[in-house]
């Protein structure tokens, strides 16, 4: 089996993207480009260099239209859910390059090179009830990440003890279960038509909050000389997100999407 490195993955992620971009096109799917692959079309049109990750985001609405409706006649990209797959493990969805395997230090579900897509949920009508809401599903969120981390040489003796502590509370309750659990509790915790908007299945706690107003604009951003849609006020998004997003972090923290091993089948 063939090593995939580090700019081979990069060119399979684009691919899926592409892929995603005109199957949303065909069906009326809206979604926009999140997180650090935003905040790579901004600051360096594409990818950020030390990463290989892709991330899209939809409201929750498309995201479950996409998931109902996604199919690929080659058989190449597959996607992967709480809803179609009875082994898999997070609340949201992966769309993969079936001709490949990834491998991650997580207590995850092993498939090939992925992207990410994310839903966005309602929250509240003021900033204060919508991080009630957050503060709500953070709880059920770090019940999840106990069960999706392993023990690993780079944290200490106590952070690991703490874990494995953890892990043996919560056996009772498998991955599985957490995952629905959090993709339940978030789809319906807020109002509909919510002025205040976010995704909680995953993210950045209270950085998700976000108005409802930005999802009114939409522009195209170059990402590795293709163009796909983000907020048009990515000021907006980028700050919530990460602050000062145009200064580059020091070199120690200038790390890739964590893999134990990419290659070919």
């Amino acid at each position: 089996m063939k090593n995939i490195d580090l700019i081979e993955a990069k060119k399979i992620e684009t691919q899926i993207l592409i892929f995603i971009d005109t199957f949303c096109k065909e069906n009326g799917i809206k979604y926009w480009l999140g997180y650090g692959t935003m905040l790579g079309a901004v600051r360096h049109k594409g990818f950020i260099p030390w990463d290989d990750d892709i991330d899209i985001i939809m409201l929750r609405d498309d995201y479950e239209r996409f998931i109902k409706m996604f199919n690929d006649d080659k058989g190449i990209y597959k996607l992967h859910c709480l809803e179609n797959n009875t082994e898999y493990k997070n609340p949201f969805a992966k769309v993969e390059d079936s001709r490949t395997i990834c491998k991650e230090g997580v207590n995850s579900f092993d498939i090939g090179l992925y992207i990410d897509v994310f839903p966005i949920d309602n929250m509240g009508n003021t900033l204060e009830d919508s991080k009630n809401i957050v503060r709500k599903m953070l709880f059920y969120q770090k019940i999840f990440n106990i069960k999706l981390l392993k023990h690993t040489k780079k944290n200490d003796f106590f952070s690991n003890f703490c874990l494995y502590m953890a892990k043996i509370i919560l056996s009772p309750i498998s991955m599985r279960y957490t995952a629905e659990i959090v993709s339940k509790k978030c789809r319906n915790a807020g109002i509909e038509n919510s002025k205040y908007i976010g995704c909680m299945v995953w993210g950045y706690g209270y950085n998700e909050i976000l108005e409802r107003g930005i999802i009114d604009n939409t522009e195209k951003y170059e990402f590795e000389k293709g163009y796909f849609p983000g907020f048009k006020d990515y000021d907006y998004y980028l700050s919530v997100h990460y602050g000062s997003y145009m200064k580059l972090p020091p070199m120690n923290e200038r790390r890739p999407h964590p893999r134990v091993a990419t290659y070919w089948k």
